[in-house]
């Protein structure tokens, strides 16, 4: 039904009559035909509702009630609950099987589930004393659970052990006697993340660190789906870290690299990605030239054009380019790019640049990354003014060709010197994953951080990271005058200070810096203005603010004092920090605030004082890691205690990694083992991750 189709259909002259009147009959005719469209559109959600696939997120467990889900489950409200839903009469047609449990459990849980039967890595190796042995190595596939008495009555009687090579043996073809009863459950809970054309943090002498901030961090495989359950299911299926062995594997069967490297030598980028050698490269330190050990193991060469090319030998046949090689260890995100001439490694210095395309594990998607932002991307009005940033203007040119008219610069701060002066929103967007260097080095002081200073002017300035990309700002950020800064999806290695009464938020940000706060609020206390901090899926370090007229908002957020307070003032003073408000947030540190901390399911390590508080800080919060740069970073150990691990609202854990629900995950995992079990087994779950 479209607009006024409802007063079309009256007869002309009620029509003519109403509007010589002025219109009451029409606008009564709008009111109902607005009923009309609102029942129309509930007889439509009626029809989409007989469907999982089709029905709204509040009908998924009236549908699971039907089919026989369980109530708990049904309840639950897991992100996974709809595959569930949608696959329960399949896994109840399967239900007793391996792989049905690890099917269903990976459903229910949305966390990759391999199912293994270790009856099937059980052998029995052979007793070589035995009179009538069978050839030497040979072995025999026995029943693990033989008694004492049958055990002198067996052919080849051993020490049965379990392996992790054991061959597999059908059932048939297993001698009688018990087996043993039990499978295991191997969860995986971290995520991978894969970045395309990330640069690398360069430490000299031909070294880099993955990390641009020049700090280690494991790679992991490049999985981007859900394993499927059973023992087919390989390695690079589920998201973990890499190890040396594994990539040495995969590039020596010539499969897919998880990992692709590429250079810029004299100032031109290689037409081709660098041949990988895997190598251990924890014998060097930054800025020190420790020598490397290369492994054995290396991918197959990769020819490309390159300086000398197209030389001959005496024999007339083309010689091969001599080009770098790249010594990556996954282990801990560190390359070095040297000579291999001759077979020996040296140090190739003329690497202008390392580009990277690889994964890293994260718990959640919380800040700067490149996962999907679409969601939250800033989209500009019609009075935006507008500029895309890329460090190589071919590139953008070919990410951007539907959008011609908008300017390309290769810095921010070049875009943001040529905004108009009357522009009062800019938006400047930055389309790589490129380290910007935010500020030249202090003239005649180069160990002095360079500070990059924004003018605001009452304008409201945005730099965000398109979706799918994390660049990252290397250097001080300096806000000054009444406005808003807005930075979304960065990774800024340096702190932000804001002077003035200045609106900033932070959207999916990483702020780390090396030394000091990580945000830094100073403007006269006794100013009538006020000052917000707005901070939404961010990961920072130490904040500082004074007065009672700044507020600090934080959902979703991590908060890490490193050491020490994690939000106070700019005083010694406990009361003169700012106005906390603090939503499912984890703070790591003392909080020294002017009032109470607002916000619920939030976690607070250290002490809360304020005037008229001084709470004392709770037990030990054990967690996986506190070094940032780990996948598991800020997430809660295993042994937590329940008052923190489940002492939220809706019975999950406290803190940053609250809307993971990894309480009620657990939950599910366990009663779909319970009702999916095989008859007569006992399953081991063993999170790896």
């Amino acid at each position: 039904m479209n607009p006024g189709d409802l007063f079309r259909l009256l007869p002309a002259i009620h029509r003519v009559r109403d509007a010589e009147s002025g219109g009451a009959l029409k606008a009564l005719m709008d009111t109902l035909e607005r009923q009309a469209q609102a029942v129309h559109a509930n007889i439509q959600l009626l029809e989409d509702s007989w469907f999982i696939e089709t029905c709204p997120d509040w009908v998924v467990p009236y549908i699971g009630d039907l089919v026989g889900v369980g109530e708990a489950l049904a309840r639950s409200g897991l992100p996974g609950l709809r595959t569930l839903v949608a696959n329960t009469i399949g896994f109840e047609r399967a239900r007793g099987t391996l792989a049905t449990v690890g099917h269903a459990a990976t459903a229910a849980t949305g966390w990759p589930v391999l199912g293994t039967d270790l009856s099937a890595r059980i052998v029995r190796t052979l007793d070589c004393r035995w009179p009538d042995a069978p050839a030497p190595g040979s072995i025999r596939v026995v029943s693990a659970g033989t008694p004492a008495g049958d055990v002198a009555r067996s052919r080849w009687p051993g020490t049965p052990r379990i392996t992790g090579t054991g061959a597999r043996v059908a059932p048939s073809q297993r001698e009688p006697g018990p087996c043993p009863s039990a499978i295991s459950l191997d969860v995986w809970r971290l995520r991978g993340q894969r970045i395309g054309s990330a640069q690398a943090h360069g430490l000299g002498q031909g070294r880099f660190t993955i990390h641009p901030f020049g700090i280690d961090m494991p790679l992991f495989t490049a999985a981007e789906r859900l394993p499927t359950s059973g023992p087919a299911a390989g390695a690079s299926d589920v998201p973990q870290p890499l190890t040396r062995m594994m990539l040495a594997g995969i590039l020596g069967g010539r499969g897919p690299a998880p990992v692709t490297v590429r250079a810029c030598v004299g100032g031109s980028w290689l037409a081709e990605p660098l041949e990988l050698v895997v190598a251990d490269l924890g014998g060097w330190a930054p800025f020190r030239a420790d020598p490397v050990r290369p492994a054995p193991v290396r991918a197959a060469p990769v020819k490309a054009a390159g300086p000398g090319a197209g030389r001959r030998t005496p024999a007339g046949r083309p010689q091969p380019a001599q080009r770098p090689v790249a010594l990556i260890d996954p282990e801990r995100g560190r390359l070095s790019v040297v000579d291999a001439e001759g077979g020996r490694y040296s140090p190739f210095p003329d690497v202008d640049a390392v580009e990277v395309d690889h994964s890293y594990g994260c718990v959640t998607a919380i800040g700067g990354g490149a996962y999907g932002r679409a969601d939250r991307i800033i989209l500009p009005d019609g009075g935006t003014w507008v500029a895309h940033v890329h460090r190589d203007a071919s590139r953008l040119l070919a990410l951007d060709m539907a959008q011609q008219a908008t300017p390309r610069f290769p810095s921010i701060q070049a875009a943001l010197e040529a905004s108009p002066q009357n522009a009062t929103d800019i938006l400047i967007e930055v389309f790589d994953s490129a380290i910007h260097q935010l500020a030249d080095a202090v003239p005649g002081d180069p160990g002095r951080r360079a500070v990059w200073e924004i003018d605001i002017r009452d304008r409201h300035i945005a730099i965000q990271a398109a979706d799918g990309f994390r660049p990252t700002l290397q250097g001080d950020i300096r806000a000054i005058a009444p406005g808003r800064l807005t930075l979304s999806g960065l990774w800024l290695r340096g702190g932000v200070t804001v002077v003035g009464p200045l609106q900033l938020d932070l959207l999916d940000c990483t702020v780390w810096p090396e030394d000091g706060a990580a945000v830094t609020v100073d403007f006269p206390a006794s100013d009538y203005r006020t000052c917000l901090v707005y901070m939404d899926r961010c990961v920072t370090g130490p904040l500082r603010a004074a007065g009672h007229l700044c507020m600090v908002a934080a959902f979703g957020s991590i908060i890490d004092g490193r050491q020490g307070p994690a939000i106070a003032g700019l005083t010694e003073d406990p009361r003169a920090g700012p106005v906390p408000v603090l939503e499912r947030s984890t703070i790591i540190g003392d909080v020294w605030a002017s009032c109470a901390p607002a916000g619920e399911d939030r976690l607070i390590t250290g002490r809360v004082r304020a005037p008229g508080v001084d709470r004392p800080p709770p037990p030990q919060v054990p967690f996986r890691s506190l070094r940032f740069g780990d996948p598991d970073y800020g997430a809660l150990a295993d042994d937590c205690p329940r008052a923190i691990s489940a002492g939220a609202r809706n019975g999950d854990e406290l803190g940053a990694f609250h809307g993971l629900r990894q309480r009620a995950r657990a939950d599910a995992l366990r009663r779909i083992v319970d009702s999916h079990l095989p008859e007569g087994l006992s399953a081991q779950v063993h999170f790896m991750s």
